[in-house]
């Protein structure tokens, strides 16, 4: 809605947005969940690490605020408590970026939504994030027609196994 001038302009506040409630954070973290043990460890393993360099340099920020600035010290560790929460908040929405780019890894792409190109009957194609990939459903014997919109509900070595959305 534009502004016109000479019009009264009515502004609501924003409704907060709870983390917890959102589909599409808890949609991101279920979907980490379903992950093998392996690749879930590596995963957290790779984004701890990423997390180290800037929490070390918030951390020398805060010192030299405590030591120079005279910023109280219970002020200064609230403020690295908060960092440290930002950064597990942050986890569910950003771990997709640290799982494997290994084309060959289909576990990455479980839970991931697509459109089959071909009709599965019994194996097919599907396109998924931008690639084309073989298919075929994970019920035997239950083809999937060309259009459908499909979930990816795991793999075997480079075939996708797929369902329909709406189940």
């Amino acid at each position: 809605m534009a502004y016109k001038p000479g019009t009264k302009s009515v502004m609501r506040p924003l409704a907060p947005v709870e983390r917890r409630t959102d589909p599409c954070y808890m949609k991101r973290l279920n979907h980490f969940r379903m992950l093998p043990g392996k690749t879930k460890r590596s995963i957290l393993f790779k984004y701890t690490l990423y997390q180290i360099p800037d929490t070390a340099l918030a951390f020398l920020v805060l010192w030299i605020l405590v030591e120079w600035a005279g910023v109280s010290l219970r002020l200064a560790g609230g403020l690295a408590i908060l960092w440290i929460l930002k950064d597990i908040l942050m986890f569910p929405l950003l771990w997709h970026s640290f799982a494997e780019a290994d084309p060959a890894n289909v576990h990455g792409l479980v839970g991931q939504e697509g459109v089959v190109t071909e009709t599965c009957d019994p194996h097919g194609y599907v396109q998924v994030r931008g690639e084309t990939w073989k298919a075929e459903p994970e019920e035997q014997g239950r083809p999937i027609q060309k259009g459908t919109r499909i979930v990816v509900a795991g793999g075997r070595g480079l075939t996708l196994q797929i369902m329909p959305k709406d189940t």
